[in-house]
């Protein structure tokens, strides 16, 4: 396990070169378990969505993101992951997140930028515009999902066997309250 202290302070683009430097390192897990989503029931974003066991190692997410008002500078993106040794509800925070940024800034990052045409392949969000921020083309709409395959290689192999839960909070700009909040729970073992 890594025992370091990482906090990230420039966000998904360091958690790439995070996630790519440990990719090399023995897996401490082997099979992968996509539990559940708690949807956000209010704010910028309310997620209808649900998971679907495709087969033993693959897991469909399908439903809906209704999404209040255009995407604009006027929101932060935060990302918190805790940590369940025994499988219970007994989470731990993990020092691994990313920190608390304008929602622009991580839709440029590497990392939405892998994972953007998976996005893009099962659902109706919009493709990205050159030489325009990409959160500025998600218009006030409602967002459809159907059998979207969570890619698990993107999980650090050296992390811990355990139940993990991953956190995608939005807030208002320069507010400590929540806008919205979606919750991924998964099991590694």
């Amino acid at each position: 396990m890594v025992k370091s202290i990482l906090r990230l302070t420039n966000g998904p683009a360091l958690l790439c070169i995070f996630v790519a430097l440990i990719s090399v390192v023995q897996a401490l897990w082997s099979k992968f378990e996509l539990i559940s989503v708690e949807n956000s029931k209010s704010g910028i974003f309310v997620t209808k969505l649900k998971v679907e066991s495709y087969n033993k190692t693959a897991y469909l997410i399908s439903g809906t993101i209704d999404q209040a008002a255009d995407l604009n500078d006027d929101y932060d993106c935060e990302v918190k992951i805790y940590h369940s040794s025994k499988n219970n509800d007994d989470y731990k925070q993990l020092a691994i997140k990313v920190s608390r940024e304008g929602v622009c800034e991580v839709f440029e990052t590497s990392y939405w930028k892998g994972i953007e045409k998976d996005f893009q392949a099962s659902s109706n969000i919009p493709t990205r515009v050159e030489d325009e921020k990409y959160c500025l083309t998600l218009k006030k709409t409602t967002y459809e999902m159907d059998d979207f395959a969570f890619n698990y290689n993107i999980i650090p192999k050296v992390l811990d066997v355990g139940t993990y839960k991953v956190e995608i909070i939005i807030y208002k700009k320069g507010s400590p309250d929540v806008s919205s909040m979606a919750v991924f729970v998964a099991k590694l073992f």
